[in-house]
């Protein structure tokens, strides 16, 4: 039942980046924020996927203002107190939202994500790379990539072919419409999976 809360979370996260890349309002933005930080209080799985799509935003961003050929440095600068009030509002919607479960962490143990990936201060035992997860999970990479299979479809080859049928037929379908709003968002999705996979690919 967690499993299936988290994933919640992150549809609700991924359709709100996805809204606010067709209507870039600040009201808009928030949503993103509270949903990213239930994702991200529900488990730590979620922290690639939600990392990814802040990434992608990002990028998104800096895309569209070189488009619109905004000068970013002079846009900063000029408009700091509202970014500032912004972001703050941002980052405490986010702390309210899950990340206290992270500050909590930190407090305790130097690590925000304990007892994973990073070392911990005091006598805290914490585990760093891949050995620490070795006992139930496997790098993404080519040499796992059945493994991979495996696992996600239970050896099931059927649910397989059609997994890969819906991703061609998603593509084909972006592709061939006239609608602008569907390729963007299925361009995003597909990209905020591959920075995902980046991200985890090694931990």
């Amino acid at each position: 039942y967690v499993d299936s809360g988290t994933a919640g979370f992150l549809i609700l996260t991924f359709v709100s980046a996805a809204h606010f890349i067709d209507n870039q309002k600040i009201s808009n933005w928030i949503p993103i924020v509270i949903f990213s930080a239930f994702s991200v209080a529900s488990k730590y799985t979620s922290l690639g996927f939600v990392g990814a799509i802040y990434i992608v935003l990002f990028i998104y961003l800096i895309v569209k203002f070189y488009k619109l050929k905004i000068n970013i440095i002079n846009y900063l600068i000029k408009n700091k107190k509202d970014i500032l009030k912004f972001g703050l509002i941002s980052l405490i919607s986010f702390i309210i939202f899950g990340g206290y479960w992270y500050l909590k962490n930190f407090f305790l143990s130097g690590n925000p994500i304990y007892p994973f990936i990073f070392p911990c201060w005091f006598d805290y035992e914490c585990g760093s790379g891949q050995s620490f997860f070795s006992g139930w999970s496997v790098a993404i990479n080519r040499e796992n990539f059945f493994l991979i299979r495996d696992e996600l479809f239970q050896k099931n080859l059927i649910f397989y072919k059609l997994a890969l049928l819906s991703i061609l037929s998603t593509l084909f379908i972006s592709i061939t419409s006239n609608s602008k709003k569907i390729l963007k968002t299925v361009i995003f999705m597909f990209l905020v999976i591959l920075v995902e996979v980046l991200l985890v690919k090694n931990i």
